[in-house]
Formats: C-alpha cells, sequence, structure tokens
C-alpha cells in the first residue's frame, strides 16, 4: 500500500467540483412573432441567473432559491424554462422542471402567489382609475393679474422703507427718497411690506 501525496488528494478534491446546477437554466423570452424565413434564434431572448460557481453539490449555497425564482419569473410571465444539457437544449413549463429537484410544489405556490398580488395590484389602479374618472374636472387656474395699486403702499427698498405707488403696467415702484429725490424702483427691486 502506497502512501497519496498531497498533490494527488489536490486532484482528487478538484475534480469532485463541477458547475452550479442552475447555470444550466434561462428563461425564453420571445420578442416578437418569427416572420416566415427567418432565423427563429434572432426573435428569443434568454435570462440567466448569471451563476459562474463551482460546488461539489447540486448547487452553490443558495442557488437553489435563486433557480426557483427564476422559474417563478417565468411561471408569472407565462415564460418557458430552456436547460442547456450539453449542448441539448429542453424547453418546459416552470413546473414541470422544478419537478426535477422535487420543489415543484414551491414554484408552483410562487407563481399563484405572484399571479394574485399582480391581480390585486391591476384591481387598485382600476380602483383608482374609477375614483379619479368620477371626480369632478377643476376648473381651469386663472392666471394672478398683478394688484394695480393707486393708493400708496410702504415698500423697502435696500434697508430703507419709503411710501411708493407701484405701476401696474410693470409693477416698477416710484418713491420720494429722503433728500426728497422721486426714484422708480423695478420689479424685483424691492419689497412690498405688509403690516
Amino acid at each position: 500500500m502506497t502512501a497519496k501525496t498531497d498533490t494527488e488528494t489536490v486532484e482528487q478534491d478538484v475534480n469532485k467540483f463541477h458547475p452550479c446546477e442552475c447555470q444550466k437554466y434561462s428563461i425564453e423570452i420571445w420578442t416578437g412573432e418569427v416572420p416566415e424565413g427567418a432565423d427563429p434564434g434572432e426573435y428569443v431572448e434568454y435570462e440567466e441567473i448569471g451563476c459562474i460557481e463551482d460546488t461539489a453539490r447540486t448547487f452553490a449555497p443558495g442557488h437553489d432559491a435563486k433557480l426557483k425564482s427564476l422559474m417563478i419569473r417565468a411561471g408569472v410571465a407565462g415564460n418557458a424554462i430552456r436547460r442547456d444539457e450539453g449542448g441539448m437544449a429542453h424547453i418546459g413549463d416552470p413546473v414541470a422542471m422544478a419537478g426535477h429537484f422535487g420543489f415543484e410544489h414551491q414554484v408552483a405556490a410562487g407563481i399563484k402567489r405572484a399571479q394574485a398580488k399582480l391581480a390585486e395590484r391591476a384591481a387598485r389602479k382600476a380602483a383608482r382609475a374609477a375614483a379619479k374618472a368620477d371626480k369632478p374636472a377643476k376648473a381651469p387656474k386663472t392666471p394672478r393679474v398683478a394688484k394695480q395699486l393707486v393708493e400708496p403702499v410702504t415698500v423697502k427698498v435696500g434697508r430703507w422703507t419709503y411710501e411708493a405707488i407701484v405701476n401696474p403696467a410693470d409693477n416698477s415702484a416710484e418713491y420720494t427718497s429722503a433728500n426728497g429725490e422721486v426714484k422708480t424702483a423695478a420689479a424685483g427691486k424691492y419689497q412690498i411690506v405688509t403690516k
């Protein structure tokens, strides 16, 4: 009997690992009807999990849940699941494909829950639309017209306040300064002081 060397042990351990099973599965999504004579491959897309893990088991940790999630999304959308096995493609129903691993009941329940949630969301959206349609239409807002001030108001120009008359045509304020000079402040250069 000969003793195993460290390199032989490492080689045996490496041989135990293989790609995670979830890498073989994808959702088959048809993007449109295939015209006669066209290549069907141009009208199909595949949504994959994107796994690159190697494992000694069937699935890398947590990847069975990722596969279930992929199958549920496919079932809700009404798409088929594709399984690539050594160049051969097997296409089928997500629940039937889940049966290979014994979690078809979980996938079927997940599809049912998701469809019920979508139906509930659609019902709420329809109820909101109906309630919105039942509301009386609001009267259109009339644009604000600048107040036509013909009596003196107190305006603040810089840090000083003055009695002024506001011109409604251009919203300028005409006031008399402390030295008796008549001045005009353009719109935006003064503030009306309310008491």
